[in-house]
């Protein structure tokens, strides 16, 4: 598609946040969507510094629900 990329596809959101409540605008807030086991224990540490946020890393990591890898 031209004229489509990562970065005109966030534009958008962005936009609509800086007039809500909400303004997220940082470098590293690309979350993965199910967090390694292996590093759950530094992500609930975040989780706890952040107020829980974000929310679906952080249950993932609380209740279990992380990605093992292979054996």
């Amino acid at each position: 598609m031209p004229g489509f990329n990562a970065e005109a596809s966030l534009r958008g959101s962005r936009d609509a946040y800086r007039h809500g409540e909400f303004f997220v605008s940082r470098a590293d807030a690309v979350i993965p969507s199910i967090p390694a086991c292996r590093n759950c224990y530094d992500i609930l540490q975040r989780c706890n510094r952040n107020g829980w946020l974000p929310r679906a890393v952080c249950n993932a990591c609380f209740f279990g629900n992380c990605y093992e890898g292979p054996n």
